[in-house]
């Protein structure tokens, strides 16, 4: 959990698209490093949507594809086993980030530690 001192880290998605852009892999590879360096480690998924972008249904649809698309990434592209990733869909019901509603076109991905490696 050192690497990421309690701060998640995310993936930003452009307006409705759910591609992940080739200056938000420096994240992915990250966190690909930790989880093949903890093999306990399970890592937790959460995507959002903006108010900005549509009404609460069509952003409900479009955090579950964002975190979809990201789960799929690491587990086709990194080969982590999916049943380390927890994943839930917040829409635009939930905010990631106050600051700045652009910010919640995000997938937040938080590192959840095995109790059993640290002993």
């Amino acid at each position: 959990r050192a690497l990421f001192d309690g701060m998640p880290y995310q993936i930003h998605l452009l307006g409705e698209r759910c591609t992940i852009e080739e200056d938000q892999m420096t994240n992915i590879h990250l966190v690909v490093d930790y989880l093949r360096e903890h093999p306990k480690a399970r890592l937790k998924l959460s995507g959002y949507a903006d108010k900005e972008t549509a009404y609460p249904a069509y952003n409900m649809k479009l955090s579950e594809r964002r975190v979809k698309a990201v789960k799929d990434c690491l587990v086709k592209e990194f080969n982590i086993d999916p049943d380390r990733l927890q994943t839930s869909a917040k829409g635009d019901i939930e905010r990631a980030y106050e600051e700045d509603y652009r910010w919640n076109r995000a997938v937040v991905m938080e590192i959840i530690e095995d109790e059993t490696e640290n002993k």
